[in-house]
């Protein structure tokens, strides 16, 4: 199973039915499917790998990335039981999701951006709980893209956004289509 966004929630990614309980919108979507019994596949920008046991101990992590690269992707993130979040083309995809070393694979869903908890927390303020927005964070997987999301999200309708000092994570209080939006960013 692979850990979804540093919840405490996982999922098999080679059981196709376990996304059916997420909003349609929000569901992965394979571009590239992955060989039989391998999960769903890879879609695009960025996705979720798991390693072989095998590969992992035959090649180690380093020898693992090197060859995620070669193939024109990159690891942004290493999360339990062998999985990588790796974020490529479709150059790199198509190779990917066929590497002998994958034991499975699975687009990042914009669902797995969403923590589990939003909108459904108490506010003892009544003025905030009565509020059709939300207050999220926002952050990129790459800090060049911060600024760029950022005079996105400004230039919609979005009411308020600011960057954090960190340079990647983006304060912005937003509606429910707002968030499934930033959900659907790849740089997100």
């Amino acid at each position: 199973s692979v850990q979804d966004i540093g919840q405490e929630h996982y999922v098999n990614p080679k059981d196709r039915q376990a996304f059916d309980a997420l909003p349609a919108d929000l569901r992965p979507t394979a571009t590239f499917a992955a060989p039989s019994g391998k999960g769903l596949g890879l879609g695009s920008g960025v996705g979720i790998v798991q390693i072989t046991e095998d590969a992992l101990e035959a090649k180690g992590i380093g020898g693992i990335e090197a060859e995620i690269q070669a193939l024109g992707a990159r690891v942004l993130e290493t999360r339990p039981d062998r999985a990588l979040v790796v974020k490529g083309d479709s150059k790199a995809f198509s190779a990917l999701v066929k590497a002998s070393f994958i034991e499975a694979s699975l687009p990042y869903a914009p669902a797995f951006k969403i923590d589990p908890l939003t909108g459904r927390q108490m506010l003892a303020d009544k003025v905030r709980a009565s509020k059709q927005e939300l207050d999220v964070r926002i952050s990129t997987w790459d800090p060049s893209d911060a600024n760029g999301l950022l005079q996105e999200l400004k230039a919609g309708r979005v009411d308020t956004v600011s960057l954090l000092e960190d340079g990647v994570t983006i304060l912005a209080t937003v509606t429910v289509a707002d968030l499934k939006n930033a959900a659907r960013d790849d740089r997100v």
